[in-house]
């Protein structure tokens, strides 16, 4: 099946299953080729659960020169990643807008910490 936003109009070209457990899918309209990654939806929730647990029992050291805020699922990273470069790096730094990104209510889920990053 064809990424949901081409429809069906985009032919299958190849599928391949990569070390991380991720799939990688590759599709043409003989004009346009697109490349899609999808991370089973299983390992999306391990992360997912592992936050929430780490978030509920984490002890912050604000002295500390590095600290782990946040696990972002890879492919979720990739497709921001994209985001910013074709619409936002004119207007700020790639660590702003990840900055943004998961101090937004929406993606607070992915926080290892509570409050702002």
């Amino acid at each position: 099946m064809a990424p949901f936003f081409y429809g069906d109009r985009m032919k299958k070209l190849m599928e391949k299953q990569l070390w991380n457990g991720n799939r990688t899918r590759v599709f043409s309209d003989g004009n346009e080729l697109v490349a899609e990654d999808v991370k089973p939806a299983g390992q999306v929730q391990a992360i997912l659960d592992s936050n929430a647990e780490l978030r509920n029992h984490a002890v912050i050291n604000k002295q500390a020169r590095g600290r782990l805020v946040a696990r972002i699922p890879d492919t979720m990273h990739r497709e921001w990643k994209k985001e910013w470069k074709n619409k936002y790096s004119q207007d700020w730094t790639w660590k702003t807008y990840l900055s943004m990104k998961l101090n937004s209510r929406e993606n607070s889920y992915l926080k290892l910490i509570n409050g702002k990053i």
